[in-house]
Order: C-alpha cells, then sequence, then structure tokens
C-alpha cells in the first residue's frame, strides 16, 4: 500500500515533518490507518501533513510548530487548491 511506503519514508527519513498532497476525496483512510504509526511517530518526534482538496490530517510528534513553517504551508494549500 502506498501509504505504508510514505510512512515508513517520513519515519526513516532526516525531515522532521513532511507534507504530503493527497489525491484521495476524503480523509477516511487516513483516519483509519495512521493511529498504527503515531507512537513511533511520536518517539521519533516525526511529523505527517496529508492535504487535499477537502481536508487537511496530520499526526504530529512533536507540540511545537514553527509559524512560519505554517504560513508557508498555508500558501502552498492556497495555490493548489
Amino acid at each position: 500500500m502506498v501509504l505504508n511506503l510514505q510512512l515508513r519514508y517520513v519515519l526513516d527519513s532526516s525531515h522532521e515533518n513532511v507534507v504530503i498532497f493527497s489525491e484521495e476525496t476524503n480523509a477516511t483512510l487516513y483516519f483509519s490507518h495512521l493511529n498504527q504509526y503515531a507512537q513511533e511517530l511520536q518517539m521519533k518526534g516525526k511529523g505527517v501533513v496529508f492535504i487535499g482538496e477537502n481536508f487537511v490530517f496530520g499526526l504530529l510528534g512533536k507540540l511545537q510548530l514553527d509559524i512560519i513553517k505554517v504560513n508557508f504551508l498555508l500558501f502552498l494549500v492556497e495555490r493548489n487548491y
């Protein structure tokens, strides 16, 4: 499954947070599947956010967010959708 490969990439990469633009029509797949990776994401301090046309869904392993990065992410979302 592609989602498993994407999450393995996030967990095994040097990136702290990864944003993935999704072609899914809703977040159901992520609600049902991401929970099994939650503990490992938290232990490694990693985060993944999936952005679709109608949703933003993700898990972050750290509670701190860089507001500049968040604003840039919102800019990207606005440009793509």
